[in-house]
């Protein structure tokens, strides 16, 4: 079974003042969207608002539509959408920060000391 890529869709950026966290939250635990900064807002042609978001110490980019869609950009102008992956969570975010942290686990008692 084949699967089909989607199509590439053309955007605009709209906006970069008022930042918009809510899709990166519904994807991420909050310890790991403070490694992240809001960049800007895109339209795409179909209507889809997209937001990115670039990772502080990577500067690798999630984009991510306020229904919770990802988003690969293309390169002038253009993004498709994608499936979203460990793989490329990992290499978006630093990698060993994808595992719970204690704290958010209640096991931080847990650590040896």
């Amino acid at each position: 079974m084949t699967t089909r890529r989607k199509r590439k869709r053309i955007g605009q950026l709209t906006q970069y003042d008022k930042p918009h966290w809510d899709p990166l939250l519904k994807l991420l635990a909050e310890y790991l969207v403070v490694d992240f900064m809001w960049m800007h807002e895109v339209a795409l042609k179909d209507g889809t608002q997209i937001h990115a978001y670039k990772n502080r110490e990577t500067k690798r980019y999630l984009h991510l539509s306020k229904d919770g869609r990802v988003f690969e950009y293309c390169g002038e102008d253009y993004y498709r959408e994608v499936e979203i992956s460990v793989h490329m969570m990992e290499m978006v975010t630093l990698v060993g920060r994808l595992r719970p942290c204690p704290r958010c686990t209640g096991l931080d008692d847990w650590a040896g000391e």
